[in-house]
């Protein structure tokens, strides 16, 4: 009989817990959801870190990212030259000297206010 009494106290402290603890995850993940979504809804593009790094095939998919937005301007400089990028794509205005798409690029990204106004490639020779 004293078995039975704790088999049903324990269930009951354990359907009780169910039913508090299922609601409070639930809203906490929601409202989990309603930051993110408001921290990815300021930001365009996460922050990089000074002096980052990237490979040629990381400039083409930024440049072409950024085509369609007027406020960003993406430029690649080299011994050869400097060409900016604001409402093209690469592909629609190729770079004139060409470079590998592993060729590595020293990157420098300028924010106005938490929004990026501008991304500057590098050419690191070898």
């Amino acid at each position: 009989m004293n078995q039975l009494v704790a088999e049903i106290l324990i269930s009951c402290i354990i359907l009780s817990l169910i039913a508090c603890c299922i609601p409070i995850y639930h809203q906490s993940m929601e409202m989990l959801g309603e930051v993110a979504s408001r921290y990815l809804a300021e930001d365009d593009f996460p922050v990089f870190l000074p002096d980052s790094q990237a490979y040629g095939v990381d400039v083409i998919a930024l440049i072409d990212y950024y085509a369609g937005n007027l406020e960003v301007s993406v430029s690649i400089d080299s011994d050869y030259g400097l060409k900016t990028y604001l409402d093209t794509t690469y592909e629609e205005d190729p770079y004139p000297y060409p470079f590998e798409l592993e060729q590595m690029f020293l990157m420098d990204v300028t924010y106005t206010s938490k929004r990026i106004s501008s991304i500057h490639f590098n050419l690191q020779e070898d």
